[in-house]
Order: structure tokens, then sequence, then C-alpha cells
């Protein structure tokens, strides 16, 4: 109980009532039928009050059973008090106590935040941090770090605390949290879980479970212990994130620099406990949007590194600006659909992992380390032109795309521009002039395997659509029906699509 207030008037509002207040009342605005009273005290009781007392003798002669009966239906305290009896005295016995309690509170935070203080000061752990908040208090106390891996543990409770409770309770949080529900503690009775933030993210998770009791006490001794534990969670990513970094750094000299000694590479990447192998490839995992993220930078390297290493013999994952990287190595030889499919369920496992749709680019296996700046660039190339030709896929392997690699060299050059006077100028001319269709009915020719598929898919008849073909003839001198001409238009739409997303990528 915090507060204590008279409740007279007859229009008394419910709504700004919760379970610390305590009510008294004389029932003035209310005694004139025993079905009023009862309504008034069953709302008090949803209401969930602290307890409720009635002065008996002034409008009441005494508490009706229908009504005594209503108020054990909700387990609410129901006191008689004696007409001789001032409110006032109640009130100011009240606000006493409640007042001498509250001082208490106040001065175990402030002695709790000054031990913590210290701690801090002398760089104690994050388990001693806990331990010390199970000597303030009885409670079970546990830490998480963002992987959801207990990072500590202590207790001073009685009765231990069931796993599967708690379980739960975690698993609650944890959705919240992925559904973006970013609210700053979530309570379930006498257990309480506490995000850790800095900077935006979430580094860790606090979990209090007490007797309800003690509620009262151990939230703000909580909340204190969090603001602690947020700075030691910021203190160990801050020291991750520059190992990382250093380690982005070194990797970036090694790989993307070029170098005429293979051994070079090999003695350096050594020294970073990556084992070469036989066969190594390149590896950008992106993120197709900016979806909400619980986790951390770390956090999500971590977790790819983990779920490649099931795959594949060496593995590093770093970041590189924007994008995150994976060197890979392994011994054996692997067809391209074997890898692919390796790829495909590592991008699976990842998306479902952290939430968020990620797209994998591949570049083509090489032997020598001195190839990997040309890796890099098929490991974008392939999720450029993956996006491009197959919005719906997520993996994107450079083998199957290495043609548009070919052809993209041909942009801005002499021959480029053939396609575009011959071939593409005058369609898309056309179809500007008449409002046609020619240059998307070329396209659609190209995605689907029959005239008969095509048609369908553009909703026209098959005459329609030879006559279409017959019109770029006229345009462009070259034939859908014969293979070099068909070669040529090919060539004339793939070349335009790899231009324009150059362009606007």
């Amino acid at each position: 109980m915090k507060y204590v207030t008279v409740m007279e008037a007859p229009d008394f509002h419910f709504d700004s009532l919760d379970n610390h207040v305590l009510i008294l009342t004389t029932l003035s605005a209310h005694h004139g039928s025993i079905q009023e009273i009862n309504r008034v005290i069953e709302g008090l009781c949803q209401a969930n009050v602290s307890a409720i007392g009635v002065k008996i003798g002034r409008f009441i002669d005494s508490i009706a059973s229908s009504t005594a009966e209503l108020a054990r239906k909700y387990s609410v305290p129901l006191i008689a008090i004696d007409a001789n009896v001032l409110f006032r005295e109640v009130l100011s016995e009240s606000l006493s106590l409640i007042s001498d309690h509250q001082r208490l509170i106040i001065d175990q935070s402030v002695e709790m935040n000054r031990e913590l203080f210290n701690a801090i000061l002398q760089n104690q752990s994050i388990q001693e941090l806990i331990d010390l908040l199970c000597t303030k208090l009885p409670c079970y106390c546990c830490c998480l770090d963002a992987d959801q891996h207990k990072v500590a543990e202590a207790s001073s409770l009685a009765d231990g605390l069931a796993p599967c409770v708690l379980e739960k309770n975690m698993e609650q949080f944890f959705l919240q949290q992925e559904e973006g529900n970013t609210q700053f503690y979530l309570q379930n009775r006498n257990i309480i879980i506490f995000p850790c933030r800095a900077q935006n993210q979430l580094l860790g998770v606090f979990c209090i479970a007490m007797e309800e009791s003690q509620m009262e006490l151990a939230l703000p001794l909580a909340e204190t212990v969090v603001n602690a534990l947020s700075v030691k969670f910021l203190e160990e990513n801050l020291k991750a994130q520059a190992e990382r970094e250093m380690m982005a750094s070194i990797l970036d000299d090694i790989l993307f620099t070029r170098h005429t000694r293979e051994s070079t590479i090999v003695d350096r990447l050594k020294l970073l406990n990556f084992n070469p192998f036989q066969h190594h490839l390149l590896l950008i995992l992106s993120q197709r949007s900016q979806e909400f993220r619980n986790k951390n930078d770390l956090w999500e390297m971590d977790t790819a590194r983990d779920i490649l290493a099931y795959r594949f013999d060496s593995i590093l994952v770093f970041k590189r600006g924007a994008e995150y990287i994976s060197l890979i190595s392994y011994n054996g030889k692997r067809t391209a659909a074997v890898l692919a499919d390796q790829i495909r369920y590592c991008g699976e496992m990842l998306s479902a992992a952290i939430r968020c749709s990620i797209d994998l680019g591949c570049s083509l296996p090489v032997q020598q380390f001195t190839a990997i700046p040309e890796c890099y660039q098929q490991a974008k190339k392939a999720i450029q032109y993956g996006r491009m030709l197959n919005p719906g896929e997520s993996v994107f392997m450079y083998d199957n795309y290495f043609e548009l690699g070919l052809i993209s060299c041909g942009i801005g050059s002499s021959d480029g521009e053939i396609f575009y006077r011959r071939i593409i100028n005058p369609i898309q001319a056309y179809d500007r002039q008449y409002k046609s269709e020619l240059w998307a009915t070329l396209e659609c020719c190209f995605l689907h395997g029959t005239l008969e598929s095509v048609a369908a898919s553009l909703f026209i008849h098959i005459s329609t659509l030879r006559y279409r073909l017959q019109k770029i003839q006229n345009l462009t001198s070259y034939n859908y029906f014969d293979m070099k001409g068909r070669m040529s238009l090919y060539l004339a739409y793939l070349f335009h699509k790899v231009s324009d997303n150059e362009q606007n990528p």
C-alpha cells in the first residue's frame, strides 16, 4: 500500500485506482440500497484496490453478508471501522506508516546505488553485481547475453524457482522484443525481466524473482542493478567490437590488397586462427530491408559464424562497411549444386535465427587467396543480378550469373552502344509512340518456355504474340525464331537489364 484516499463523492472514478490504494468510505452517497452498495464495492474490487475500510454507524449499521461475499470473491480485505474512529486519524497513521516504509525503501536504494557504484569502480564482474543484490533481499537472479546464453546466476531464496516457469517468461519477453515492444520491463506476478540496453541495442537481459511481499523493495533495487549491468554489457560489447574492427581491418588489408605472395596471406590468416584448406570462397550477407533487429552486430556475426561452421571447415565472419562478409575454406570437391544447397540451408537457418530476411551472394570457389578481391566483386554482382532476375530467391550463386558479369564489361563501350542503336532504342521508341508493349512482350518471351505460356501470361491470343514478334523483326531486323536473331535479342535484353541496374542499383 502506497496511498490512502477517501471516497464520498457519488461520481468517484474507479479507473484511477490500483493495488497500492486503501479506500476509506462511509458509503454516504450509496447507502440507499444493498444493490447500490454492492455495485460500488464490486467496482472497487475490480479496480484491484489494496483494501476497503467502511465506517459503521454513520450511514450503514453493518456490512451485509452479500457485500462481504463480494470482497472475499475478489480477495480484497473489507474492514469495518468503528463510528468513533475519525478518518483523519486513520489517514494520519496510514500516511505515517507509508512514509516510514517509503523512507526505508529510499534509504536501501541509495545504499544499493552507492555499493553498486563502488563495485563498478572496482571493475567487479556481472556475477559479483548479481551476488550483491542477493545479499540485499531474498531473491533469485540471472543474467543472459543477447544470444540468450546465461552468463551469471545467484539465489538467496529459501525455495528454488522452477526452470520451466523462468523459461516460459523468458520466451514471452523475447517474443515481445521481436514484435517491437521495447517496454522497460516485463512483469509476471513475482518475476520481472529487464532488458539491458545501450546504444539502441539489446545487449543483455536481467531476470529477478522474489517473494511477492518484497516486490515494492525489489523493483527500485533491480532497476539500479540493471543500470549497472547495462554499463558492464556495454564495456564488454565495446571491447569485442574494437577487437572485431581490428580483425576486419587486418582482413581488409590481407584480402583486398593486391598481394603477390600467397604464403604472405596464408601466414597472416593463420594468426587469426583461420586454417586454409583446398578451396576458398567469399560470401556476402545482405539484409533486404532495415527490419526491426533486437540483437547487436556482434551477435549477428557470431550467429552467422556458428551456422556456417556446421557446413564448412574454416570460417571467418567480419564486417566491411555495411556488409557482413564470410571467408570460407573447405576440403574436397563439391559440385555447384551441392554448394548452392549447403549455402541455401545456411541462409534459411540464419534468417530464422535473427528473424530478418537475408540475401546471400556467393563467389566462385578459388584455390588461391590472391583471387579473393575478384571473389568479392563476384559475390556483390551475384546479389545484384540475382535480385534483378530472381527477386523471389534469397541465395545467389555467381556461377548462375557469370554471363551477366561478362555482359556488364560492355557497359559504356562502343560494342554495347550497338545493342541500343539496333535493338533496344527502336523497340522502346515504338512503344512510346504507339503505347504498345513490344519490349514487355520480348521480356516475357525470355521468362517463359513456350509461346503458349507467354500468350497466357500476357492474356493475348498466340496470333497476337506472333504479330508482335514480327513487328520486332521489322524494327530491328532480328528474327526471334532464328537462332542467331534470338540470341542477339536475348543479349540485348540482358544488356539493358544490367545497364539499367548499374545506373539504378
